[in-house]
């Protein structure tokens, strides 16, 4: 269960993990109530002092990295990249993870000792540790100090808000001007970013300033309020939904279908599938008729938009149960695929499908060839397709640049195979000293599996996503009635 390589030099011995483990899950679940609840508040403060050892070692780490890139000229950004990612691999977790993680030991370390042994002695947590130094990142090193010391007696008591609100506080007093610097450096990092949610739904989110992102609540929650009123069958969270899609697209939306297609026009009272949407049939039998005729009647010019969706053939012609992948948002059900291919979502948006199929026999993408030095575009569309984040262990960016995993400078081909996506940061770190990506198996049995390997000799294996699986065709009988279907969808 952990990744192996050679363990860093070092003159103490390494713990053994093998029986730590063994003592930790060794602790008997058979006692009384009370002593269960002493066993879950000592792991937890455990927990809490092996965040505060993490936090030392790292900060020992960074320094011995960084004399090493400075005794080998290299540059220290790129160093500190190259730690950063060392750390979040360590960690399992990503780069960008564990650069927060570099800076908060350094910070805990050698200005917070106050914070530093609370967490020793597990009075407090680590991301309560971390709440708190947020806050206190724009004071001067020495005001850090004074900041700690202040906070010092309270953490005991203080859960997560409480101990960002006293440490915001604490701020204020020893440097305001430093923290309206900050205040200014966060309203220009005003953004607006959208992740995927749980049953096919995504999160929007906008980071305002204050005085705006109160003012836009208000607005759709006043408009809220009158629909209410007139006796608008929606609650008063699909009101304000709704109104915000209104207001941004230009286009009134009064509702949504059970599969998430907007309703435009004037507002009609809800029915029970407004309130409680039905969800899709999973039975692999399910035809693309199983979506009502309601879906996708929608009025007026809508935006072009471009899906990229991976899905078997038995998924698009057999009615499988196989789930489909839609780049960028993740798993939707089959159904909803099927649907998305014969222009049900939305007859007001101009939507154009571009379908991936995977072997039927290895469950691998087709792939595609290219002797250029740049990937062409359609071998950027299918690696980002197949890869759906960047490669590097447990980073999960959102793929910027597509990459050469052996080097186009030492020979490695513009292929399918030799290529990988990876976030902007994950490609600069990789050209530091040290780190390299290998395939290690012959291309034609290759899983696609790449392994990293970091300064410091650890191997980390970077495993593809899983695409869509059907099983083989048992006959061609079950193709006939639903080929005959799509084809009349497509062409009438």
């Amino acid at each position: 269960m952990f990744p192996s390589g050679r363990p860093a030099a070092g003159t103490a011995a390494p713990l053994d993990l093998t029986e730590l483990i063994h003592a930790v899950n060794s602790l008997a679940a058979d006692g009384s109530d009370a002593v269960l609840i002493d066993q879950i508040g000592l792991l937890e403060r455990l927990k809490s002092c092996c965040a505060a050892v993490q936090a030392v070692l790292t900060h020992a780490l960074v320094a011995s990295q960084t004399a090493d890139g400075a005794a080998r000229q290299v540059r220290p950004e790129l160093t500190r990249r190259s730690v950063a990612a060392q750390v979040g691999l360590a960690r399992r977790d990503s780069r960008h993870r564990g650069g927060r993680l570099v800076g908060f030991a350094g910070a805990l370390v050698t200005e917070m000792p106050c914070t530093l042994a609370a967490l020793r002695t597990g009075v407090t947590s680590e991301r309560r540790s971390m709440l708190i130094l947020d806050q206190f990142a724009c004071l001067t090193q020495a005001d850090r100090r004074r900041a700690d010391a202040l906070i010092a007696a309270d953490l005991p008591t203080l859960g997560d808000l409480a101990a960002s609100t006293r440490a915001a506080a604490i701020a204020c007093r020893l440097d305001v001007e430093a923290v309206l610097g900050k205040v200014r450096g966060a309203v220009s990092d005003r953004h607006v970013t959208i992740r995927p949610a749980p049953d096919t739904m995504t999160r929007l989110s906008a980071l305002l300033p204050v005085a705006q992102g109160v003012a836009v609540y208000a607005a759709l929650r006043s408009a809220a309020d009158t629909a209410v009123g007139t006796g608008d069958g929606r609650s008063r969270g699909q009101l304000m939904a709704d109104d915000l899609v209104s207001r941004v697209t230009g286009q009134s939306v009064s509702g949504c279908d059970p599969y998430g297609v907007p309703r435009y026009g004037p507002a009609t009272p809800a029915g029970p599938t407004e309130a409680r949407a039905a969800a899709p049939a999973n039975s692999p039998t399910d035809a693309p008729a199983e979506l009502p005729a309601a879906v996708g009647a929608s009025a007026g010019p809508g935006p072009a938009v471009a899906l990229n969706l991976i899905m078997t053939d038995r998924t698009l012609l057999g009615g499988d149960g196989e789930p489909a992948h839609l780049t960028g948002y993740g798993p939707i059900p089959a159904p909803l695929a099927r649907a998305l291919v014969l222009g049900h979502a939305d007859t007001a948006t101009r939507t154009f499908v571009r379908r991936l199929y995977t072997n039927p026999t290895t469950g691998q993408l087709i792939a595609m060839d290219s002797r250029q030095r740049l990937f062409p575009a359609g071998a950027q569309q299918f690696l980002i397709a197949r890869d759906q984040a960047c490669r590097t262990p447990w980073c999960d960016a959102p793929i910027r640049h597509i990459d050469h995993i052996e080097p186009h400078a030492r020979g490695g081909p513009t292929t399918i195979d030799n290529g990988q996506g990876l976030c902007t940061a994950c490609n600069l770190t990789k050209q530091a000293p040290g780190w390299r990506n290998t395939i290690d198996t012959p291309a034609s049995n290759n899983d696609g599996t790449i392994n990293l390997t970091t300064p410091t000799g650890h191997t980390y294996p970077s495993h593809p996503p899983r695409p869509p699986t059907s099983p083989p065709w048992p006959d061609i009988s079950p193709v006939e009635t639903h080929f005959s279907r799509i084809l009349l969808e497509l062409v009438g």
